[in-house]
């Protein structure tokens, strides 16, 4: 496939989020959270893996905070080069962790891939294909949570911008089931 090259897509995608405004952002997060609330198939899941979103990301607070009430959400933590999915247990909770500043719940709890039926996944991203395609930040770490994870509910979450026709995809890449632009 020809194409811009990943690497050219990570570069566009940052200056792009660097240049929304906070409103943009606010109302981004909360069409994600009209959207999911129409959603049976997210609603009927027992568990939500979230993300505490970083300052260029698609905020999530409030999605975290809306669906928080009714089901069990669940962080990425990093360890070593993977993620452990733990509860999240509000944010006084939460421990910044050291290498990318990103804020992790500190519990013990944490969800097995045996519930990943029971599990939608709302997954960042730097860009999305209507197709499911994504690309990440680069690390690999949602590609190998993901895997654990086939049978969940796999939910991209974006801006408007970071809509992509086609993406160039690995064998390693897992396909989303819902991407949301917002």
């Amino acid at each position: 496939m020809s194409g811009p090259s990943k690497q050219t897509i990570r570069h566009d995608m940052k200056i792009h989020r660097s240049r929304l405004s906070e409103e943009t952002r606010l109302k981004a997060e909360l069409a994600v959270v009209n959207s999911l609330e129409q959603d049976l198939r997210f609603t009927k899941c027992r568990n939500i893996v979230a993300y505490w979103a970083m300052p260029d990301e698609l905020p999530t607070r409030r999605i975290i905070e809306t669906f928080g009430t009714s089901h069990n959400i669940f962080l990425p933590v990093i360890v070593g080069d993977t993620l452990t999915l733990r509860l999240f247990e509000g944010i006084d909770r939460l421990a910044k962790e050291p290498r990318y500043g990103i804020m992790e719940p500190i519990s013990t709890v944490e969800l097995q891939p045996e519930a990943a039926r029971q599990t939608a996944i709302l997954v960042p991203g730097i860009a999305f294909a209507p197709n499911g395609g994504r690309i990440g930040h680069g690390n690999g770490y949602y590609d190998r949570l993901l895997v654990k994870f086939l049978t969940a509910y796999k939910i991209g979450i974006a801006f408007v911008g970071q809509h992509y026709h086609r993406l160039p995809v690995e064998p390693h890449d897992v396909p989303m089931d819902r991407v949301i632009f917002a």
